[in-house]
């Protein structure tokens, strides 16, 4: 998808946490999508790269879902409550 997209495409997800493994990689497709005039718009939020308002929120988002997948794989890899490992 996208080595396909051109400028004035428009790249909408429902979530943001449904791009991007990290806050990093997020950034740098966000960055590219800009550098090659495509929109970034995140559906369920409501956001997306063509304010700088929206950007804001967009960066601020981005921390957030990945403090959420961490917390997801922390919680995977904690031994249960009552097991030899606790």
């Amino acid at each position: 998808m996208l080595a396909e997209l051109q400028t004035g495409n428009e790249v909408m997800v429902t979530q943001l946490r449904r791009i991007g493994h990290s806050h990093q990689h997020l950034l740098e497709l966000v960055r590219g999508f800009g550098e090659t005039g495509v929109d970034f718009v995140v559906l369920e939020e409501g956001i997306g790269t063509t304010t700088s308002g929206g950007l804001l929120v967009l960066h601020f988002l981005a921390a957030m879902a990945e403090y959420d997948r961490e917390l997801i794989v922390d919680g995977r890899s904690a031994p249960e409550v009552g097991s030899a490992d606790a």
